[in-house]
């Protein structure tokens, strides 16, 4: 089934933006101001930092596939450089005015996309960022960043995770059960609801980061090289520059990953049993 979405567009949002450089932030797939509390069992894949306050709450059942740092000198660098990030990207040139507009069901290209208010996506219908692996989007708000239950941000054309940014000039929520997309840079806290997927980040520079049993995983994997991941459940997800052959969006594997073969392309794919 083919659901239509409209379209954002001007001249101006065809110009692609440079990426924010996050410094040490890029190590963390959560950094909070003001501590980290999580509830559930929330699976990481990057660091978990806070600094200046050293509060970590809720690991376990919380697990990072990385490291913890609480209000260490790693933690204070990754808070400067995301507030050299955070600077950078609210003072990038705007390419589109989205204030007032739910973006739930919009299609966008590259660009910069900035709201004097808060940014919105309601859904159900997705935002949908096209564009190639080269394309940066820069959502600026001019005060929160919020998400209806279930939303979706989906990525075609290419696109990775990585060069997505949404600075948040307060804060910034995400509804349960949402699949988001990008680095989230909150001036203040950010709250992610029950059983939410980040394909990103969530980085708050004063405030605290709280989760309930959420998943994160690394924007972009190393060289661009996407990934698959297998849930407890058996289905089966992209990230990255990742790419399915044929349909998976209901497949679930009822048996052991047995091997994995190469194509002549390079390009891996998994042999099930």
């Amino acid at each position: 089934m083919t659901v239509g979405a409209a379209s954002v567009t001007t001249s101006a949002a065809a110009v692609n933006p440079p990426a924010v450089n996050l410094g040490s932030a890029a190590a963390t797939s959560v950094l909070a101001g003001a501590g980290v509390a999580n509830t559930g069992p929330s699976v990481l894949a990057l660091d978990v930092d806070t600094s200046p306050s050293p509060a970590i709450a809720g690991f376990p059942p919380a697990a990072t596939k990385r490291a913890r740092h609480a209000a260490d000198a790693v933690a204070a660098k990754a808070q400067s450089d995301l507030t050299t990030a955070y600077n950078v990207a609210k003072s990038v040139p705007s390419t589109d005015d989205v204030t007032g507009t739910d973006l739930s069901g919009k299609t966008l290209t590259q660009g910069v996309y900035s709201s004097s208010s808060g940014l919105t996506l309601n859904g159900p219908e997705p935002v949908t960022l096209n564009g190639t692996p080269d394309s940066v989007f820069i959502f600026q708000a001019g005060s929160t960043l919020s998400t209806g239950a279930n939303t979706l941000v989906r990525l075609t054309g290419g696109v990775r995770a990585c060069n997505v940014f949404w600075q948040v000039s307060t804060v910034a929520t995400l509804g349960a059960g949402s699949d988001f997309a990008g680095n989230i840079l909150a001036q203040t806290s950010i709250a992610v609801a029950d059983g939410t997927t980040v394909q990103g980040r969530a980085l708050a520079r004063t405030g605290a980061v709280t989760l309930t049993n959420d998943t994160f995983t690394n924007p972009c994997a190393p060289a661009g090289n996407g990934y698959w991941l297998v849930a407890s459940d058996g289905g089966i997800f992209s990230f990255g520059d990742a790419t399915f052959h044929g349909s998976t969006g209901s497949m679930v594997l009822n048996r052991p990953i047995v091997g994995m073969a190469s194509k002549t392309t390079g390009a891996g794919y998994w042999l099930v049993a």
